[in-house]
């Protein structure tokens, strides 16, 4: 077996402001997903993400702030994907995907949540869903509006359900197919939601 020299372990870690946060924050994303945040130390997050358990404190000053950090990250996330759509359905669709390229976040929040927090604890960033609900209500009457929102808070429960419980609901199901296809099944149902939104919303 070889090991790599120490200098070319060197320039793998991260360096610089940028590099060292982005490193971290991605580490951090991960183990909170994986075993949430209570059991995750910044020793821990540090050692994932191969750099000084100092830094954790010299870039975040508390492990709160950095979960606060990953939350703000992955709500950006949700929020660009869904202003790169027109289309209301397009923008479910596309909500449906980001929440499956970014699973820690389905995770932690589920944890924070498990753990008793509450969601004002804990989301600080608007992400997708607000302004997807700010951008329905524009000028539309009380009624409309909160149509709307059932359809919004119907298709998160779905985006947000299958991300977390798909594996569990396969198993339910004694289903012996591909979960791929129940899954594009449930995309393009997220997609039809957007039928259901009142006509002076669309």
């Amino acid at each position: 077996m070889t090991t790599k020299p120490s200098s070319d372990l060197d320039q793998a870690r991260p360096k610089g402001k940028k590099e060292v946060m982005e490193a971290l924050t991605q580490a951090a994303s991960e183990l909170f997903g994986q075993l949430g945040p209570e059991a995750v130390s910044v020793r821990d997050v540090a050692s994932k993400a191969d750099v000084n358990h100092a830094l954790v404190h010299r870039h975040f000053g508390t492990k709160e702030n950095l979960l606060q950090a990953v939350l703000d990250e992955h709500a950006l996330a949700f929020r660009a994907a869904m202003l790169e759509e027109d289309d209301f359905g397009a923008t479910l669709v596309r909500l449906f995907d980001v929440a499956k390229e970014r699973p820690a976040f389905t995770m932690i929040v589920a944890q924070l949540l498990l753990g008793g927090d509450a969601p004002n604890a804990f989301v600080a960033q608007e992400g997708g869903l607000r302004v997807l609900a700010d951008r329905i209500a524009d000028g539309k009457a009380k009624e409309d509006v909160e149509a709307a929102l059932v359809v919004i808070a119907a298709s998160a429960a779905l985006n947000l359900g299958w991300h977390l419980f798909g594996p569990f609901i396969v198993h339910a199901l004694d289903y012996k197919g591909d979960p791929a296809k129940i899954e594009r099944g449930i995309r393009e149902i997220m997609g039809e939601l957007a039928e259901k939104l009142p006509q002076s919303n669309i």
